[in-house]
């Protein structure tokens, strides 16, 4: 084992090298993994971000089965609007995933540079490239399971890319609580995730809590910690998005109350279905009428 991880804890594994890559900066931190900026070999100036998960899971069999079966699947990936896997696999005890190291910023970042939302126009090709991703995803038996702002990237080209499949979230849904799912993915869970299961309807939920909060500025739920945003999805009818902006048409608004349905059953069959549902709504009406409804 490399003697200078041995000493290492998660939160300081900066300058060690794990497998073929020089870990440099961590660049965020999570309750699963962290994410290191890195190169390839020590003298490389290719630049990668590599994900390292906690050692906990490494530890478990099971879960380091599974990991490699899902990774392989997601490794094989070819989409355009998928950040793809470079690499992955376990070294030093620790298991870890490599993808390209993105340094245009994310989905979270444009929308703070556009003053927080888009019209339901501009919001468009970032949904269709969304849905695309992740039709192709649910084709081969992959459910995201953690769609957030944060996890999709932009390209220099203006392309969107999901991110972040949430490898472990999908495992441990058999034993998901309110606990495990932290601030940043809180906003945007699906009800049934709360309660520990996860399909590929979740996926639908969470992306139309994602729409909600181009359109509107906000998610359609917040609070004070994450097990009351949680209880809100569970509990709690979404607002209109058109009582927070009303220049939204109700046909938008319609997309958007059946994704954000609390039964699974209830919402669209497909993220394809959900694409062209959006589609129809913004070709028919990218804005509400100014006429008054009576």
């Amino acid at each position: 084992m490399n003697k200078q991880l041995m000493g290492c804890c998660m939160s300081d594994l900066e300058g060690v090298m794990l497998s073929d890559y020089l870990l440099l900066q961590c660049v965020s931190k999570g309750g699963v993994a962290d994410v290191y900026r890195a190169h390839l070999g020590e003298q490389g100036n290719y630049e990668v971000a590599v994900k390292v998960f906690r050692p906990g899971f490494a530890q478990r069999a099971s879960f380091r089965d599974y990991f490699m079966t899902q990774a392989e699947k997601i490794g094989q990936f070819d989409h355009p609007n998928i950040l793809p896997f470079l690499e992955y696999g376990e070294g030093e005890n620790l298991l870890y995933v490599v993808t390209p190291f993105v340094t245009t910023g994310t989905l979270e970042d444009l929308l703070r540079k556009v003053g927080g939302r888009f019209s339901a126009m501009q919001a468009l090709p970032i949904v269709q490239q969304l849905c695309s991703a992740l039709q192709y995803a649910h084709e081969r038996d992959v459910i995201h399971g953690n769609i957030k702002p944060s996890n999709v990237f932009v390209g220099s080209d203006g392309r969107m890319m999901l991110a972040d499949f949430g490898i472990t979230r999908s495992y441990e849904d058999s034993q998901q609580s309110l606990t495990r799912i932290g601030w940043g993915s809180a906003e945007y869970a699906s009800p049934e995730q709360s309660l520990g299961v996860l399909r590929c309807s979740s996926d639908i939920y969470s992306l139309g809590v994602l729409l909600f909060r181009i359109l509107a500025g906000s998610p359609p739920f917040t609070g004070q910690t994450p097990v009351e945003v949680l209880l809100k999805h569970v509990r709690q009818q979404p607002p209109s998005a058109r009582s927070l902006v009303p220049n939204i048409s109700d046909a938008v608004d319609g997309v958007l109350r059946m994704a954000l349905q609390k039964r699974s059953d209830d919402r669209f069959a497909s993220v394809e279905e959900f694409s062209n549902a959006f589609f129809a709504a913004v070709t028919v009406a990218p804005v509400a009428s100014p006429v008054a409804r009576s």
